[in-house]
């Protein structure tokens, strides 16, 4: 071939110029000039000369070999310098350039391609190489990757109970960092607001943000939320006679170990020995291990009272003869 195309990547040099023979020379004049060494770096557009030596005679015709060394430019970017967050699964195809059909290396010359599903490692310079025809650039554009992670949350108790009459939320949860945000999955998924009502048996995933960073491994917390029955009776209104002195303790529920209060929710509870007022209504509640019901039973009392006698004259005087 007498147009030889060669790569600038591959620093092309003499040497690498085909002639089918052995012993060649090379000028870089069709006549006349100095021999060049082999080693010399080929230049684009140039015409080499090959000569044969016999004896004492080169040829009175030199070959000539015109030369095109190819060059792919480097490739561009906005940001040599790429930030990215562990928890997004960064791949060498999320590197940043401005061309498409970019190759990517970790060495600045030489090396294999890097598959584009490669995980990126933090701290790494990715080197990325543009291809024209058979050439890649001879200079590769080098971009230095920072794989930031925020650390993943800690609790003191990864299984946690709660009562359902506490009426828990997200922000009860116990972790022991501030700024953690819930998710209800374990990668992925959408932040959970902190006023959300907490569902028994749920697993909650807790994630730290650092920068704009969100943890890659998230903190699981697995919730219990206990509810104790609410209390019955065959009751709901049920009526006194004040001349018996009612307490607390004379309402009627089918459950023992009842509390009551004078609220359907908080509180305080009432003694079983505080007397009942009429009118007034009642709420009993149940406790299961640390947990007391949602929905307090609610019980009327009516407290009747028949009026005391009257008379005209407390001193009454009769006569025996009246029979």
């Amino acid at each position: 071939d007498a147009t030889q195309d060669f790569c600038l990547a591959d620093a092309p040099t003499v040497a690498d110029l085909q002639v089918n023979e052995m012993g060649v020379t090379f000028y870089t004049t069709a006549t006349g000039g100095t021999s060049i060494a082999s080693t010399t770096t080929l230049v684009d557009g140039t015409t080499y000369y090959a000569s044969l030596t016999l004896g004492t005679c080169e040829s009175a015709t030199r070959l000539a070999i015109t030369v095109t060394v190819g060059n792919a430019a480097t490739p561009t970017t906005t940001d040599a310098t790429q930030d990215f967050c562990l928890a997004d699964a960064p791949t060498v195809a999320y590197l940043q350039v401005n061309e498409t059909g970019v190759i990517f290396y970790t060495a600045a010359t030489g090396g294999t391609v890097v598959s584009s599903t490669t995980a990126l490692v933090d701290g790494t310079t990715y080197y990325a190489s543009l291809t024209v025809g058979t050439c890649e650039s001879a200079t590769r554009l080098a971009i230095t990757v920072t794989v930031g992670n925020a650390a993943t949350p800690t609790t003191t108790d990864a299984t946690q109970d709660f009562c359902l009459a506490n009426a828990p939320t997200v922000a009860d949860l116990q972790v022991n960092e501030t700024g953690v945000t819930f998710y209800t999955a374990e990668t992925g998924g959408t932040a959970v607001p902190a006023i959300t009502a907490l569902v028994d048996g749920t697993t909650y995933y807790a994630s730290l943000t650092v920068g704009s960073c969100e943890s890659a491994t998230r903190l699981a917390i697995t919730v219990t939320v206990g509810n104790a029955a609410t209390p019955t009776t065959t009751d709901a209104t049920q009526d006194f006679c004040l001349a018996d002195a009612p307490t607390v303790a004379d309402l009627q529920v089918n459950e023992t170990g009842v509390t009551f209060y004078t609220a359907a929710t908080g509180g305080t509870a009432i003694s079983p020995t505080t007397a009942l007022v009429n009118g007034t209504t009642y709420y009993a509640s149940l406790t299961v291990g640390t947990c007391e019901s949602a929905i307090r039973l609610a019980i009327t009392v009516t407290v009747g009272n028949a009026a005391t006698p009257t008379t005209t004259d407390t001193t009454q005087d009769f006569c025996l003869a009246d029979a």
